[in-house]
């Protein structure tokens, strides 16, 4: 069908990015001086790390609207920022166009970095898994600076979809881990000695949209569209044949906040494909738009051994007393393994599409809501979404609803 040649050229087209990124740098090219303790001596002392935990306070963390404390959760000392001062070599700079390059941002973006913290582990301190709120509209990931000092455990483990790397600070380096804002990450107990690291917001100046208006694939993508807003839809469980579909789905790899969400500063392989994207939709009259997409699932289960096609029966002469007589407590948990066998549809929900994922291996159902991005765009042909394409084997989903094209 249109809509899965659709992904797969999609798929295709953009090179593969990294959503962590490692580099080193020799010790002599990061000069850190701390009000109260002075010049940074590496490898961090014992002798220094105690006196920058005197001058540390406990490390906050977010949650939902709440700033909070709680060592269960993070346990670390964070030092006043405006007691630091930092000076970085020009392979500083050097290091921060590869790892953009790695990340798959393209050569007209620049990552500008920002100081957000400075943080001492000590032995046993660590910081749970969680991941990064954008701090600033521009931000797009975080870059941690691995100060050279001697210590065990306290690995940055980074995680995206199936993706988990694990990196560790050096002695006698420098260690540079930049990974996207919404990558998942948490740092392990120190088994050993101090971790001294600092923390930065890396902003997004530029565009990381690529020109791709004469990119060979966007012949065939703008065909893929044609042929998706044209084709009846067959209906589910009827087999009828309805109307073309009015709304195309497309989910993006990386996750995005409602301030972050701009065409400008998609991540890594999603900016490839965007451009893409808005390219063929302008060559096919289509209009398109970013939205959010919140997902909610539901489901039902049955026995093993019960016939799945009893599920699907005629139950007109059932009387409805014997079926409540015959139900029992279950206090039992299920697991939700997996969904399989779907069919995704779109329908109007009040003023914002709706995508659902019904399922006949178990029968339930995946509730996707997008808001669009942009106010002016309330009724786009194309939906572009944020979050997990790995959610369904299909990267999109279609529907029929009474909006026109």
């Amino acid at each position: 069908m249109a809509r899965e040649r659709l992904a797969e050229l999609l798929d295709a087209s953009a090179e593969p990015a990294a959503s962590s990124v490692y580099r080193k740098l020799p010790k002599t090219d990061l000069s850190v001086v701390v009000d109260g303790v002075g010049p940074l001596r590496f490898p961090v002392s014992d002798e220094q790390a105690s006196q920058l935990q005197e001058l540390g306070r406990r490390a906050r963390f977010g949650r939902g609207e709440h700033t909070l404390t709680d060592p269960e959760v993070r346990d670390t000392w964070e030092i006043p920022k405006e007691l630091v001062r930092v000076e970085w070599a020009d392979a500083f700079a050097a290091a921060l166009d590869e790892m953009r390059a790695e990340l798959g941002l393209p050569p007209h973006c620049e990552l500008t970095p920002e100081l957000h913290s400075m943080l001492l582990y000590e032995t046993g301190q660590f910081f749970v898994a969680h991941q990064d709120s954008e701090k600033d509209d521009a931000m797009v990931a975080t870059l941690v600076v691995t100060l050279p000092s001697a210590y065990t455990g306290g690995e940055l483990v980074v995680e995206h979809q199936s993706q988990t790397k694990k990196y560790r600070g050096l002695k006698t380096a420098v260690s540079l881990v930049a990974f996207y804002a919404d990558c998942r990450h948490q740092v392990l107990p120190v088994k050993t000695g101090n971790r001294v690291t600092l923390t930065y917001n890396l902003l997004l100046t530029g565009d990381s949209q690529a020109v791709a208006a004469e990119h060979p694939l966007v012949t065939d993508l703008a065909a893929c569209l044609h042929t998706h807003f044209t084709t009846p839809v067959v209906l589910p469980y009827s087999h009828r044949r309805g109307d073309p579909p009015a709304r195309l789905a497309y989910l993006l790899d990386h996750e995005y906040t409602a301030r972050g969400l701009s065409w400008s500063r998609l991540k890594g392989s999603d900016a490839a494909r965007g451009a893409l994207l808005r390219a063929a939709a302008e060559q096919a009259g289509c209009e398109i738009t970013l939205a959010l997409a919140e997902i909610q699932e539901t489901w039902d289960a049955y026995d093993p051994d019960e016939d799945e096609d009893a599920w699907y029966g005629d139950y007109e002469d059932e009387d409805p007393d014997d079926y409540e007589d015959s139900r029992s407590a279950d206090d039992k948990q299920y697991v939700l393994q997996d969904l399989s066998r779907g069919v995704a549809a779109v329908a109007e929900d009040g003023d914002a599409p709706r995508l659902t994922k019904e399922v006949s291996k178990r029968p339930g159902v995946r509730d996707v809501r997008a808001k669009p991005s942009s106010p002016s765009l309330t009724c786009p042909d194309l939906l572009v979404l944020p979050g997990r394409r790995n959610w369904a084997k299909s990267s999109v989903a279609y529907g029929a609803t009474d909006a026109s094209r």
